[in-house]
């Protein structure tokens, strides 16, 4: 978005179009609602929803330098310093291989991120494009039972424009209690489910 190649009102080509992933056709995490009468969806309907098809429309139209640009702006291409199975993670701070970036683009592809990977992405976009150091815990406590607040370290890097950030938070849309929300599906295993 910030390197100008697209913006979450342009054309969310194939909104509801579904993608075969291992066998499976999987489309939009939640159905779009689409009012009669309004302008065609974008891709900020696309982000809203979890449709799978304009993402991979787009790794079609050759933005996957893109996408793995971001990828690694937002540390999903890092193995998180910390003492945890990262199973799934095959970061090393390389750009990730982009073998089909179809698949790359929806998360069904050969590259994989942690849960604390995304959790960590995500933690960008509500820092105002701030890249936050991984931490498990705000506070401990001591051998008397009281508790002893760790203090927050800076920010490891901007990842992007807080603008960047608040449009992205603002398409995901808001619950009324306040926390945002995302839609997701994934297919995994060799059945694909």
């Amino acid at each position: 978005m910030q390197d100008g190649l697209l913006t979450l009102q342009d054309a969310a080509d194939a909104l509801r179009a579904t993608v075969q992933v291992g066998g499976d056709e999987v489309g939009c995490a939640m159905m779009p609602a689409m009012p009669a009468g309004e302008a065609g969806p974008v891709l900020a309907d696309a982000l809203r929803y979890a449709c799978p098809g304009p993402l991979v429309s787009l790794a079609a139209q050759e933005v996957a330098q893109t996408i793995e640009s971001a990828a690694i702006r937002f540390a999903l291409a890092d193995v998180p310093l910390l003492e945890l199975d990262t199973t799934g993670a095959t970061g090393s701070g390389a750009a990730p291989s982009m073998g089909n970036p179809a698949m790359d683009a929806i998360g069904q592809g050969e590259w994989g991120v942690s849960p604390l990977q995304v959790a960590r992405a995500f933690a960008v976009l509500r820092s105002g494009g701030n890249l936050p150091v991984v931490r498990l815990v705000d506070a401990l406590q001591g051998p008397e039972g009281e508790w002893v607040k760790i203090e927050s370290l800076p920010a490891v890097a901007s990842v992007t424009t807080p603008t960047t950030a608040g449009l992205v938070l603002e398409a995901l849309g808001r619950e009324p209690d306040g926390y945002y929300a995302m839609g997701a599906s994934a297919v995994t295993g060799a059945e694909g489910r």
